[in-house]
């Protein structure tokens, strides 16, 4: 396994790679919040994207950011008879144009 390897390899600048990669990742996941109003484009990518910004803004629950991703959760929670459920995908449209 290649990051295995890249782990166990004692070089002085993998920290500040590793640091890129997080910031670049972070960039594209504001982007998708912004793009999409903290909707975001399934739930899966939700709580991805929640629990990302939460631990960018070490763990501060009354940031704005984190605060419009908590207001979104409802878009995909309802109650039913047997509990509460998640919903997923409303059908295949959003495939189909892509």
């Amino acid at each position: 396994n290649i990051l295995a390897r890249y782990e166990k390899w004692n070089i002085p600048f993998k920290q500040s790679l590793r640091q890129k990669g997080l910031e670049f990742s972070l960039s594209y996941i504001r982007a998708e919040d912004l793009q999409t109003n903290f909707i975001d484009i399934g739930p899966v990518n939700k709580v991805l994207n929640l629990m990302s910004e939460f631990h960018a803004t070490g763990g501060n629950l009354k940031d704005t950011k984190v605060q419009n991703h908590i207001m979104r959760i409802a878009d995909y929670l309802w109650v039913a008879e047997d509990g509460m459920k998640m919903q997923g995908y409303n059908g295949s449209q959003c495939w189909d144009t892509s």
